[in-house]
């Protein structure tokens, strides 16, 4: 049994401000833990920052794994690629963010996760718990789970944990071929904690910062002495007040899963379940800039704000959700050429949302009345989501000549419900965030029935990738089916439907040479129906459309886990809404916009040294010309880690890590002002101890506790 001991630390966030470094104790017991992938087939406003410090943990696991919590990281791009294949052999920008990266660098959500991975923006509304909000390539990308697609509409859904997931993984750019209506941005793609019969046992207890406590459990193994059933039972629960005043961050879940698999183990059936539960208060403030970026003085009754300012309503903002999940993996090789996997899913998930914030009013005085006060504006609302997902696929590796193949054949289905139910709740007046006076809210809250929203897509695709030698030629094809329904609460008109129909295409070449480098070009295409409507002449709006060509080199030294990518690529969006100058009244569909860029990523170890280095620049264009918000052209990111094999200090270990975003834009439009928010460079380290079987680790997160605004 290796045990550790492992202290975290909480975040420093304010709703657009952060800053401070939190401290917290976490008392783990574990065993080594070793994550599957359910996705590959088996070969045989301004709102600012987040920032968190971390502070000691502690972990105790029992045997092996090549890293303490999970691999050190990941060599293949399965969970968003449908395949084993390498990373350093796949022609697109794939990152993959494992559990033992999460637990270094103290990243106790997605946004975290994200954050050394360049092209990603991560946290781009600063402190807001209601979700996590990323751009990659400057485009919002899309979110699943365990390969499926998991959010429907907005505010509606619990956020994922990191201590329910073994890895989150990064495609940037359209992905139309894999995962059909979605965005041009990419897919983030988080993979559950699954059955192993190396599965840790791990018992963690952890306080911090913000009055944390937090209690954990992973475990899991085999039934039976043969090994053809396993489990894994992953629960948490945490009691935690918010960075801001008058906030909470309480939360719990149970993940039971249960595994089989045949005896010669051609066959594997694995079931998941989940119940998660947060009581947490939207932390968000949508502050104005002056107090912000520059000072108030002449505005307000202050200069800067505190970054634990809170404008809402105690005991009236509260973000409740609940979800209840069920997940069914299968896979099956028939011989040493077929083999066929499926998923489905069900998601049911409803949240209390009641939130009060800063009126987006008074602009001709940065927001603030005469006498430096502000107005509130606040909404209650009831929301749900209810959703079916599934996907099958066959796949056949064969030789055809001089050439082998690896094709896939496949459909997919999706049935996403969601419902927005809100009402106006009103204020009894103006408070000063200088020095708030809360006066409670004007009567009852009345909640309106709103339409109802309906996503149906029905999928079927092929791709296959060839190689000759050592050139591979990856080719695909996928056709979508999407019916888009909105309630009209017409007796004899129930809905508006509408019924689209795309065909997406992929395409990619690459060569590998002897001594590791792996030059490609990629072309990939993707389409999202983001509004119902008709412009003027009734024709119904069709899909956004998206295109990206990328080319790249990758190289990895042989007999290295090191790999070194360049990759410059351009992204259009089309299709885009704008005004219709001849008809004022309706929309039509000529905007463009534009990400064009390159990024360079090296991760590498010499001796008992390691590094995780990443730069890149976004060049953007929206429909207007102005560059996209809360998008930097410049952004780096290196996190450097230590660990003696030899010596008095093994046993040690220790990272130290930069990132630094440029200066972003805020175009405005045309009644709030355009704003520039300046860059900001933050520093993260961790220092662990492992000795028989314990580990003890101090992270931190903005070290040098800066307060900085997001965007």
């Amino acid at each position: 049994m290796r045990k550790s001991w492992r202290t975290t630390a909480l975040s420093a966030l304010a709703a657009g401000l952060t800053t401070g470094i939190a401290a917290g104790l976490t008392l783990t017991s574990a065993r080594a833990q070793e994550t599957g992938d359910p996705n590959a087939i088996a070969d045989a406003g301004t709102e600012r920052g987040t920032e968190t410090a971390t502070l000691p943990t502690v972990t105790v696991e029992a045997s092996g794994t090549v890293g303490f919590f999970s691999e050190p990281v990941a060599q293949t791009a399965g969970s968003v690629m449908r395949t084993d294949t390498p990373i350093v052999e796949t022609p697109r920008s794939v990152n993959v963010v494992t559990q033992q990266q999460m637990q270094e660098r103290g990243a106790r959500n997605i946004t975290q996760a994200l954050q050394y991975i360049p092209g990603v923006v991560a946290g781009t509304y600063g402190l807001d718990n209601r979700g996590d909000w990323a751009k990659v390539r400057g485009f919002e990308p899309a979110s699943f789970e365990d390969g499926m697609q998991a959010l429907y509409g907005y505010y509606n859904n619990t956020r994922p944990e990191t201590f329910l997931l073994g890895s989150v993984a990064v495609l940037k750019g359209p992905s139309g071929l894999l995962f059909g209506n979605g965005s041009v941005g990419g897919i983030i793609n988080t993979t559950s904690k699954l059955p192993d019969p190396e599965a840790p046992g791990i018992v963690q207890l952890e306080v911090g910062s913000h009055n944390l406590f937090q209690a954990g459990i992973d475990t899991g193994g085999r039934l039976d002495e043969a090994g053809r059933f396993t489990y894994r039972l992953v629960a948490f629960g945490r009691d935690a007040n918010g960075q801001v005043d008058y906030s909470r961050d309480d939360a719990a879940a149970i993940m039971p899963s249960i595994a089989w698999s045949s005896p010669d183990e051609a066959t594997k059936i694995t079931l998941l379940g989940l119940y998660q539960k947060v009581e947490t208060s939207p932390m968000i403030q949508f502050f104005s800039p002056s107090g912000t970026l520059w000072s108030a003085e002449g505005h307000g009754n202050g200069d800067f704000l505190d970054p634990d300012t809170f404008v809402g309503e105690p005991g009236f903002d509260r973000y409740d959700a609940e979800r209840r999940s069920v997940l069914l993996l299968g896979e099956h090789r028939l011989n040493d050429m077929w083999s066929f996997a499926g998923r489905v899913r069900y998601i049911a998930s409803d949240v209390d949302y009641r939130h009060a914030w800063w009126a987006y009013d008074n602009y001709d005085n940065d927001r603030y009345n005469p006498d430096g006060t502000i107005n509130r504006e606040a909404q209650a609302a009831l929301n749900d989501s209810h959703s079916w997902t599934g996907d099958a696929h066959a796949r056949a590796d064969f030789s055809l000549g001089p050439t082998t193949h690896t094709a896939i054949f496949g459909a997919s289905f999706t049935n996403g419900r969601f419902n927005y139910d809100s009402g106006v709740a009103p204020t009894r007046g103006p408070i000063d965030p200088f020095n708030p006076v809360y006066t409670g809210m004007d009567g009852d809250v009345e909640i309106i029935d709103s339409s109802e929203m309906a996503v149906r897509q029905t999928s079927i695709y092929a791709q296959d990738r060839i190689s000759y030698g050592r050139a591979t030629l990856d080719l695909g094809l996928r056709h979508d089916w999407i019916e888009t329904d909105v309630q009209t609460w017409n007796p004899a008109n129930p809905f508006d439907t509408q019924k689209d129909a795309e065909l997406s295409t992929s395409a990619a070449l690459l060569y590998r040479f002897d001594n590791g480098i792996v030059p490609y070009l990629s072309y990939s295409e993707s389409f999202f129906q983001e509004v119902a409507g008709a412009g003027a002449g009734g024709a119904p709006f069709e899909p956004t459309r998206g295109t990206q060509y990328e080319a790249g080199v990758k190289y990895q030294p042989p007999g290295t886990t090191s790999l070194f990518t360049i990759a410059a690529f351009e992204i259009t969006k089309s299709n885009m809404l704008e005004a219709d100058p001849q008809n004022p009244m309706y929309s039509r569909q000529t905007g463009q916009a534009t990400s064009r860029g390159v990024e360079l990523e090296a991760r590498a170890n010499w001796g008992d040294f390691s590094v995780d280095a990443g730069y890149a620049y976004t060049e953007t264009e929206d429909a207007n010309g102005n560059p996209f918000q809360g998008v930097p052209e410049h952004q780096a990111s290196a996190w450097l880690g230590w660990a003696p094999s030899s010596g008095m200090l093994a046993g040690f270990d220790a990272g130290v890590g930069v990132r630094y975003l440029g200066e972003t834009v805020s175009p405005g439009n045309g009644v709030a002002p355009a704003v520039r928010t300046p860059g900001v460079a933050l520093y993260d380290a961790m220092v662990g101890y492992q000795w028989d079987g314990y580990r003890v680790q101090v992270s931190g997160r903005n070290l040098a506790d800066k307060t900085y605004t997001a965007s």
